[in-house]
């Protein structure tokens, strides 16, 4: 009876300490098994998540060392606005905490670890929200950071190599306020209704004038004097956070253009499906093409002149009246 219990107390305290969080790392490290390609890699780029008030969660983040040597890495936190600086999308706050700051709620297993060269680990993030949390976005970023170890004859010194951020959109259930238009539509550079080379390509702005991040989609419909459809760009869906405006361009890719054009841009606000639609037109007159074309056609022209009276004239030398008299 002794025996048997001195087992199951062998047997209960094996089970404990194997099911111990503390002996227990949640985190996988395994070789990547890829060439240096310098630098590190961090995914995804950006979690979207919606949760009620007081609600947790839980998700997970990839970091890669690409160098060929051994690299400490740091994670920490930090809070995230629009940039409202053109096509950039975010600013990170630094050390300033937002109205809205999840800075606290966002909790990777470990903040430190060493990767080998082309090492892998795969990390769990915990994601909880407060009780009182309003029902709007929060927005914050894990960032990551590499360190190299450079060896001196004296010392040890850790340089910062990079920095790399995940960024956390966090929606919190209720009656949001999803807002947003299309402000601009307009084409890259100087303003004209009259150019001497094809645009680059065209910008379109929007606002979102919500309390929640915005995705909107659509489509850019280039058409020629007649109608015709020349040129579709895709504008895929894109972050854009509250109260801020950002711009995307989107690139002709050296298209060659002749004429009057109308361009129509189609864009989705990304939260109840409505689309809104800003038209422009412009002519395109390609002088320098024109001019090496029209000095093309000139050349070809004199030189088919000359061949013709060479060929008039060497005809006219074999039957003159001299030769045929003969």
């Amino acid at each position: 009876m002794k025996k048997n219990l001195y087992k199951l107390f062998i047997f209960s305290l094996f089970i404990n300490i194997i099911s111990s969080p503390a002996i227990i790392e949640a985190y996988t490290k395994i070789p990547f098994g890829t060439s240096p390609q310098g630098g590190f890699a961090v995914s995804p780029g950006k979690t979207e998540i919606s949760l009620k008030p007081g609600e947790k969660t839980q998700s997970e983040i990839i970091i890669i060392n690409r160098n060929d040597f051994p690299a400490d890495f740091f994670l920490s936190t930090e809070d995230f606005v629009g940039a409202n600086e053109g096509t950039s999308g975010v600013k990170l706050l630094e050390e300033i905490e937002s109205a809205y700051s999840l800075k606290n709620f966002i909790v990777p297993e470990i903040t430190s670890f060493t990767l080998k060269a082309g090492e892998k680990i795969t990390l769990s993030v915990d994601i909880s929200t407060p009780e009182n949390a309003s029902p709007r976005g929060y927005y914050t970023a894990l960032l990551v950071s590499s360190k190299k170890k450079n060896e001196g004859q004296d010392q040890i010194e850790s340089i910062v190599t990079s920095r790399i951020a995940s960024l956390f959109l966090v929606t919190i259930k209720g009656e949001t306020r999803p807002e947003g238009k299309l402000e601009k539509f307009k084409i890259i550079g100087l303003q004209k209704d009259f150019y001497f080379e094809t645009p680059k390509g065209f910008e379109i702005q929007f606002k979102n004038t919500g309390n929640i991040h915005l995705s909107p989609t659509g489509e850019i419909k280039l058409k020629n004097i007649f109608g015709h459809i020349v040129k579709t760009i895709k504008i895929e869906d894109y972050i854009i956070l509250p109260n801020s405006t950002r711009s995307r361009e989107f690139s002709l890719e050296n298209k060659i253009l002749f004429g009057k054009y109308q361009a129509l841009a189609s864009v989705t606000n990304g939260y109840d499906d409505k689309s809104e639609e800003i038209r422009l037109t412009f002519w395109v007159f390609p002088w320098k093409i024109c001019l090496y074309a029209t000095l093309i056609i000139l050349l070809a022209i004199i030189t088919a002149r000359i061949v013709s009276k060479l060929f008039f004239w060497k005809r006219r030398k074999n039957f003159s009246p001299n030769k045929n008299s003969e």
